[in-house]
């Protein structure tokens, strides 16, 4: 037979265990957040030929590539939030080609369309995804690189594993300064 006190522990006890379960199941369905990263790089070279290519004051094509142009993706998770970053090799991207490709990667990935960032390194020998300075974009190349700067993002995120930050500092001395100040 137990005594009364020790009914008392029990039932306080179990009490207790009833109190915590609720929390319990949150704690273990909260993910851990663990920072991870992926990286892919996509080849966004045409592969028609001749292409119109932009970035000089009158329109002008040529018949092959002599340098792979690419679409590097990083996409970045801490946990909370899944970002996209992505350059690629252009002069110029119109807003239009770039929404196509965020909402392509977005239904693939999940990663919202607000939280991707694309931009163009400025090259002036890449085919022309826009008119500007005098040429006409390029049809073929229009239709074909929203779907490939979505493909390295959604193969960035396939890429996520865990990754760790880091940075340095380093001293220069040996650098020169043009200004006085400097000096």
């Amino acid at each position: 037979m137990i005594d009364r006190s020790k009914a008392q522990e029990i039932q306080a006890m179990v009490l207790l265990i009833i109190c915590c379960l609720p929390s319990l199941a949150v704690a273990e369905e909260t993910p851990v957040q663990v920072f991870q990263a992926g990286l892919f790089a996509v080849d966004v070279t045409p592969t028609e030929f001749p292409v119109i290519v932009n970035g000089y004051f009158q329109e002008r094509t040529t018949d092959r590539a002599t340098d792979r142009l690419m679409s590097r993706a990083l996409v970045l998770d801490d946990g909370k939030v899944r970002l996209a970053i992505v350059v690629v090799d252009n002069l110029m991207i119109p807003r239009t080609i770039l929404d196509q490709a965020k909402l392509m990667a977005a239904k693939s990935t999940g990663i919202p369309a607000e939280c991707m960032l694309i931009s163009s390194t400025h090259t002036h020998s890449a085919p022309a995804a826009m008119p500007c300075l005098g040429s006409r974009a390029d049809p073929s190349y229009e239709q074909t690189l929203p779907g490939q700067i979505a493909k390295s993002i959604i193969l960035a995120n396939r890429n996520l594993t865990r990754a760790k930050i880091g940075w340095t500092a380093v001293e220069g001395p040996s650098l020169k300064c043009a200004r006085a100040e400097c000096a």
